[in-house]
């Protein structure tokens, strides 16, 4: 038992080691689509474009461990994961976001106006994001899990992605791609 409990400062360290110490948003900080309340409007589906970022800004990708650029209707892999759920990775590129504490990432994938993932926005901490150049950095390999039993249900599907990331002074930014999904098999 006391060897459990001295190892569990070692363990709460080295999950600090990973970045900056930094504190979770308070309550009303929710960049997430929450599908249970709601999901998001992704407004006109065949309105689902690129849009030009600005500064600052954002761009919706894709890429498991290094940044994958999208454009509309490019192909996109997805995969049946240890879980025995479906998924493909979504990625973020930012110019110029405060970045200086916790950001939140949430993506949601609609198939038409059906919300098929459930939203939920993740932290993405001070340390996980990459340097590009140019005044661009990247966060990358986002599962976006699919509401699917069955691959069938979206290969080869037209989806509309956004991307909505609400950064460490609360400000939100927005970007959308039509992907057309892929199936890649097991992980």
């Amino acid at each position: 038992m006391m060897g459990g409990v001295r190892g569990l400062p070692l363990c709460l360290g080295a999950i600090g080691a990973c970045g900056p110490a930094s504190q979770a948003p308070d309550a009303g900080f929710d960049s997430g689509f929450r599908l249970e309340a709601g999901g998001f409007d992704a407004g006109d589906p065949d309105a689902c474009t690129a849009r030009m970022p600005g500064d600052p800004g954002i761009v919706l990708g894709g890429g498991e461990v290094e940044w994958d650029e999208w454009a509309d209707g490019d192909p996109v892999s997805f995969f049946h994961g240890p879980q025995d759920g479906y998924h493909f990775y979504g990625s973020v590129k930012e110019q110029s976001i405060d970045t200086s504490d916790v950001a939140i990432v949430a993506f949601a994938a609609f198939d038409g106006e059906d919300q098929i993932n459930d939203g939920l926005g993740v932290y993405a901490r001070p340390g996980t994001w990459v340097n590009l150049g140019d005044g661009w950095r990247t966060t990358v390999g986002y599962y976006v899990v699919l509401n699917v039993e069955d691959p069938e249900e979206v290969d080869g599907r037209s989806l509309c992605v956004i991307l909505r990331v609400t950064d460490a002074a609360h400000a939100e930014f927005q970007d959308r791609r039509t992907i057309t999904l892929s199936y890649a098999g097991d992980m």
